[in-house]
């Protein structure tokens, strides 16, 4: 996963303290089905900004958002509560985070 690598940890609460800090504060949880960690941005970013190889849901997309007080043995969980209802990350921290993600995968495989 990109976001373990990014956080150079598998440990949860690394993980956790990690994106808490590149995400500038914004909310991110994880689906454990679909094995995603999702980082919330603002629905008013132009389709022009993405990620290359991270899927972007649309405006029109239904994304179920675990309850703030669900527990972590959930399927869904936060790994990064939001501390108010638009606790949303700024996009580029987003970018950020996958491309140091990126970089270390790439560096454990030798590559």
């Amino acid at each position: 996963m990109l976001v373990q690598a990014a956080a150079d940890s598998e440990a949860r609460e690394q993980v956790a303290a990690y994106l808490h800090e590149a995400l500038l504060g914004g909310a991110a949880f994880v689906a454990r089905g679909a094995r995603s960690v999702y980082c919330l941005i603002p629905a008013s970013t132009p389709d022009k900004y993405r990620v290359p190889d991270c899927e972007h849901l649309r405006r029109d997309s239904y994304l179920g958002v675990p309850f703030p007080a669900t527990p972590q043995s959930t399927r869904s969980y936060w790994l990064v509560k939001p501390a108010a209802p638009d606790s949303v990350s700024v996009f580029d921290s987003v970018a950020q985070m996958v491309t140091v993600g990126r970089s270390r995968a790439a560096m454990r495989a030798g590559g």
